[in-house]
C-alpha cells in the first residue's frame, strides 16, 4: 500500500495529498507508520497537525501529539549516542537504572528519555538536555528533581545535586532545600550516599527534635552527635543521648562532651 501512496504523493501537492490520505483511516495509519519507520519525522509531524486541524473535536489533543512528535525527533537525534553509552556502561554503577531502560531509546516515554540524558551528560542544570526536555514538556520542578536524583547520586555528581536541590531565596543568606528535607535524607540513606552528604543536608532539618527523631530512626547516631557538638547544643545532645543505646560508642563520646563546659568542646567528625 505504501508504494501506491508514494506514487500518488509524487503527483500531488502536499495539501491535496494530505486531504486525500485523511479520507481513509487505513491509508492514514499505513503512511504515518511508514514515515516514522523511515525517520521522516517532519513529514509525520505535518500530517498529524493537518489531521488535528481538520477535526475541531480533536483540538485538545493537538498539543500532546505535537509534543510526542518532538520527543520522537529528539530520540532519533540521540539514539546513536545512547547505543554507544550502553555498550560502555554494562558493568557501571548505573546498571540498576539501565536495566529499567529496556530497549532502544526511540519510543521511550519522557521520563526515561530524561533519565537517559542525565546518565549521558551527568548534569541537569540549565542548558542541559535533561533540563531542555523538562521545560519543553512542562514537567513540574518537583517531579523532575525526584526523577533525576537517583542517576546523579549513583554517578556521584554532588555539586550538580547541590545546584538541583538548594535554592537561594531572595534576601536570604542561607539556601533552602527544594524538596522535603526528611524525605530527601531518607532517600540519600537508602541510596547509601556518603555520610558527609547526609550531614550537609541534616542542617536543614526544621528543629533539633525532628533531627533527633530522624537520626535515631536511621541509626545515624554519629551524625546526630556531630551536629549537636558542632553547635554546642547541650540540650539537643542530652536528648539524643537519652535515645541512644548505652552500649554504643556515640553514647560514651557524648557523655564525655557533656562532662565538660562547651568552651572546651573540640570538633567531632563522624567516621565514614
Amino acid at each position: 500500500m505504501c508504494e501506491v501512496i508514494n506514487l500518488v504523493n509524487s503527483r500531488l501537492d502536499r495539501d491535496l495529498f494530505f486531504t486525500i490520505i485523511l479520507e481513509n483511516d487505513l491509508s492514514y495509519n499505513h503512511y504515518l507508520h511508514f514515515l516514522n519507520d523511515t525517520d521522516q519525522t517532519s513529514e509525520a509531524d505535518a500530517l498529524m497537525r493537518t489531521d488535528l486541524s481538520s477535526a475541531p473535536s480533536l483540538a485538545p489533543m493537538k498539543e500532546s501529539v505535537i509534543q510526542a512528535a518532538e520527543l520522537l525527533r529528539f530520540q532519533l537525534n540521540i539514539r546513536s549516542e545512547w547505543s554507544a553509552f550502553l555498550e560502555n556502561s554494562a558493568s557501571s554503577s548505573v546498571k540498576s537504572i539501565l536495566n529499567e531502560l529496556d530497549g532502544p531509546i526511540v519510543g521511550q516515554n519522557l521520563a526515561n528519555t530524561i533519565l537517559a540524558c542525565t546518565l549521558m551528560d551527568k548534569k541537569v542544570s540549565k542548558g542541559s538536555r535533561a533540563e531542555h526536555l523538562k521545560t519543553a514538556h512542562n514537567m513540574s520542578d518537583e517531579h523532575f528533581r525526584w526523577l533525576v536524583l537517583e542517576p546523579l547520586v549513583l554517578q556521584g555528581q554532588w555539586m550538580e545535586i547541590d545546584q538541583l536541590l538548594l535554592e537561594k531565596k531572595w534576601l536570604s543568606r542561607k539556601p533552602t532545600p527544594s524538596l522535603p528535607i526528611d524525605r530527601l535524607i531518607l532517600f540519600f540513606h537508602s541510596m547509601k550516599a556518603p555520610k558527609e552528604v547526609k550531614q550537609r543536608f541534616l542542617q536543614y532539618m526544621p528543629g533539633s527534635e525532628s533531627l533527633t527523631d530522624l537520626v535515631v530512626r536511621l541509626g545515624l547516631f554519629d551524625l546526630g552527635l556531630e551536629y549537636f557538638i558542632r553547635r554546642k547544643d547541650v540540650s539537643g545532645l542530652r536528648n539524643l543521648l537519652s535515645r541512644t543505646p548505652s552500649s554504643r560508642e556515640e553514647f560514651k563520646i557524648g557523655q564525655t562532651y557533656l562532662s565538660k563546659p562547651t568552651n572546651q568542646w573540640t570538633e567531632y567528625v563522624a567516621s565514614n
